[in-house]
């Protein structure tokens, strides 16, 4: 029941149990929506809270590079930032793992834009970058954001599939 018409899915879903219910008299087992989305959300709701912004910071690192004609490479490294994933935390592993292998040169960049070396894109993913690469805990709070994803790595890998999963939910 994923996509952008799950209320859809849901009457369908109504409609479905009721004309079960009435012609056939049987009952469906509802175990609801998926609780993956929950699981994404939860912790979505958690980096947030922390109010650290490093979903920003990696969306805009992406955007910076992939839309800003003048961006140059990051000292000849041809390797740019990947795309962030606001929805599926399990994606943004490698995301934040290239984010901190580009960090340093990210702050080149920065301070050469600042030094009028190189052009400002003046653009807002710009501005979000260039504030975050001013915070010296940005580092240790991106290996915590990548700390995080990788613990919940193996249930998601596990439980993110189309086979039915929920008997191994349930212990004893």
């Amino acid at each position: 029941m994923d996509g952008p018409k799950v209320k859809y899915n849901w009457k369908i879903m109504e409609l479905i149990e009721a004309d079960l219910k009435t012609n056939a008299h049987v009952l469906l087992l509802n175990v609801g929506g998926c609780g993956l989305h929950q699981f994404h959300n939860a912790v979505k709701a958690g980096a947030q809270a922390s109010g650290w912004s490093v979903d920003k910071f990696l969306s805009s690192l992406y955007w910076l590079f992939k839309h800003t004609p003048t961006v140059p490479t990051l000292n000849g490294n041809a390797s740019f930032p990947r795309k962030y994933c606001n929805h599926r935390w399990l994606e943004n592993i490698p995301v934040c793992a290239k984010a901190t292998e580009l960090l340093a040169h990210i702050k080149q960049y920065v301070t050469a834009v600042t030094a009028k070396k190189c052009t400002n894109p003046k653009t807002k993913s710009y501005g979000i970058v260039a504030e975050n690469v001013k915070d010296q805990l940005l580092p240790a709070k991106l290996v915590f954001f990548l700390s995080v994803a990788k613990q919940i790595q193996p249930f998601l890998v596990s439980y993110q599939t189309d086979s039915p999963m929920i008997p191994f939910l349930y212990s004893t």
